[in-house]
């Protein structure tokens, strides 16, 4: 009876484990106003499978819109402002950050680990 004691408590340690690497992430990126609001879809889709296809559960996901940036971007003053809220492994959140800074698609990102409230 110990033995099997000792295996269902390992069990339930792995599963910790896993879910202990989950962290909750906000990712703000803007597209440039280059492209259309059509155009703009396939590009949010493409960002959204990226996120699930590397671990990630999306929560939330924000359109902002269309707004003026405080300050020229590559010669851009206006851009699409999008909010995605996700839970995703650790393990995967710098391939994220490289492909999301190599896509060119992608006017600036900003990715910022947040802290999940309580219901107290």
């Amino acid at each position: 009876m110990q033995k099997e004691e000792k295996i269902n408590s390992s069990t339930t340690t792995d599963k910790e484990e896993k879910n202990e690497t989950l962290q909750r992430y906000e990712i703000i990126y803007l597209i440039p106003n280059k492209y259309s609001e059509d155009e703009v879809e396939p590009i949010n889709k493409d960002i959204n499978e990226l996120l699930k296809n590397n671990g990630g559960v999306i929560i939330t996901e924000k359109n902002w819109g269309k707004r003026k940036l405080s300050y020229a971007i590559n010669h851009f003053y206006h851009a699409y402002y999008y909010l995605i809220e996700l839970d995703l492994p650790t393990s995967s959140m710098q391939k994220i950050d490289n492909t999301l800074q190599l896509d060119e698609r992608i006017l600036r990102h900003l990715i910022v680990q947040k802290r999940v409230k309580t219901k107290e």
